[in-house]
């Protein structure tokens, strides 16, 4: 795309741009490569943006509030009860539990991919994985979709997080969190492949 015939004047117009980019990135998986290189081709043409009064505002701090607003958005459950009742039957109740996961899916890809591009830092990776594990509450089990959407964003990023301390350190905690969950018989049977996948593609 020829960004140069594209005008930009405030911050509120560059975040709506990304946040347009971003979104459609979630709802389509298929363009998240695409789509990110998108992204990092607008920082070139517009690394920030100056406002009325005050500094100007950095484009890597609009994709991260971007990025923080749709990840905080999603519900921490794939049913919770408030969802639940609204549904009028079963089949709508799994329509929307079907649509809340590919949410997920779609967010932590995202992620995954603006950090290879250096737009997001291991901080907003870190952050991820410490909540949806559970990784301060040792006593804590996480949701199986959680460690699903975990695995996909270590698979996606392992390679990058073993190239640096902090990346590595993090990176042997998920995944002995991931091992604990997998050997627990209320979810071992639904996660335990998912989990030998990824530690056979880390040891690839």
């Amino acid at each position: 795309n020829d960004l140069s015939i594209y005008i930009v004047s405030t911050p509120d117009e560059l975040e709506e741009s990304i946040r347009a980019i971003y979104e459609h990135g979630v709802e389509a998986p298929e363009d998240v490569d695409r789509v990110c290189d998108l992204l990092v081709d607008i920082r070139g043409r517009w690394p920030s943006v100056a406002r009325s009064e005050g500094p100007p505002v950095s484009y890597t701090r609009l994709v991260l509030g971007v990025c923080k607003q749709n990840y905080d958005a999603l519900p921490r459950a794939l049913m919770e009860p408030a969802r639940l009742n609204k549904c009028n039957d079963f089949a709508e109740a799994a329509a929307e539990m079907v649509y809340t996961s590919a949410k997920y899916h779609g967010n932590v890809s995202m992620i995954a991919h603006l950090y290879l591009r250096k737009l997001l830092s291991i901080r907003i990776i870190e952050t991820v994985v410490r909540e949806l594990l559970c990784l301060d509450e040792p006593s804590a089990k996480p949701q199986l979709h959680h460690v699903e959407v975990v695995c996909q964003l270590l698979r996606t990023t392992g390679a990058t997080l073993e190239s640096v301390p902090a990346g590595f350190d993090l990176l042997e905690r998920c995944m002995t969190r991931l091992q604990t969950a997998a050997a627990d018989i209320r979810c071992g049977a639904v996660v335990a492949p998912t989990v030998r996948s990824l530690v056979n593609f880390r040891e690839v």
